[in-house]
């Protein structure tokens, strides 16, 4: 979507688009029928931060990714949760497990010396 909405170009020499369409160098085809939607001062930002068409299509882009994803935040925190618990479920069930088997592992075997 950035580099669509920065791909407007003033079309090369020799090429000649139909009445309606607009030269964009990332659209398929280099013609697409929506004009240029965005072009510099448009709007003006309470922080003084420049009107430019990079500026604007980047906040476009990331306003539309948070509105197809607007509980990514919260996701992402339920995960990072979750893979800290799970570590701390694996050290505590190794350390059991390491407590529950070193009684084994250590015993001694003896064999009888008359037996095999």
């Amino acid at each position: 979507m950035f580099s669509l909405l920065n791909g407007y170009k003033p079309a090369p020499a020799g090429l000649t688009l139909r009445e309606g369409l607009a030269y964009n160098v990332y659209f398929p085809g280099n013609a697409i029928s929506m004009t240029k939607p965005l072009s510099d001062g448009q709007v003006e930002w309470e922080d003084d931060t420049p009107a430019t068409e990079t500026q604007m299509a980047k906040d476009v882009t990331t306003f539309l990714s948070w509105a197809a994803q607007p509980e990514h935040d919260e996701r992402k925190l339920v995960g990072a949760k979750l893979v800290f618990a799970m570590a701390l479920a694996a050290g505590l069930f190794g350390y059991k497990k390491r407590m529950y088997w070193n009684v084994i592992k250590n015993q001694k075997i003896t064999y009888p010396r008359d037996g095999f």
